[in-house]
């Protein structure tokens, strides 16, 4: 009886430290951007639109590139692991109307693997999003661990999101 007592008590502390936590400007922000979404009307959105449908909305643009992608990489490999630029790095390359998204929101959007440079995944990497010089962006195979590092030197005056 103790034991669910204290179990009960850890539970609702949780609650209360989340609630608090997404109370927080930045956290807020990020919670209505990438979790509720823009419309903010979760009930409606599920009883009237496709799950595509609704995150096509709510992503946009990104999400209908990172799908692609992931669809091109799930038939090259069996578990693609994407190294994510610096957001920073591709809007000084002058990428036209794309965010790179976090590594968990590309995994939700997707089912595939995301990592940043600073992730201490990142050696697992094989596949990494780069800009084209175009205004757009590409994939490419990385090689080993010299392509990385090499990107690791690129990517170091770019300070990431997270």
């Amino acid at each position: 009886m103790l034991h669910m007592r204290r179990q009960l008590i850890l539970f609702f502390a949780a609650v209360v430290l989340l609630f608090l936590f997404f109370c927080m400007p930045f956290y807020n922000k990020w919670l209505v951007v990438n979790v509720i979404g823009r419309s903010g009307n979760i009930p409606a959105e599920y009883e009237h639109q496709s799950m595509r449908e609704r995150l096509t909305m709510r992503f946009g643009h990104e999400y209908q590139t990172y799908k692609e992608i992931a669809d091109y990489l799930r038939k090259l490999e069996a578990e693609p692991v994407l190294l994510l630029p610096p957001d920073e790095y591709v809007q000084a390359s002058k990428v036209r109307e794309f965010r790179v998204a976090e590594p968990i929101t590309v995994y939700y959007l997707t089912a595939i693997r995301a990592v940043t440079i600073n992730s201490p995944d990142v050696n697992h990497a094989n596949w990494v999003l780069e800009p084209d010089g175009k205004g757009g962006i590409y994939i490419r195979r990385l090689k080993g661990r010299e392509d990385i590092e090499l990107l690791r030197i690129i990517y170091k005056k770019y300070q990431p999101r997270i």
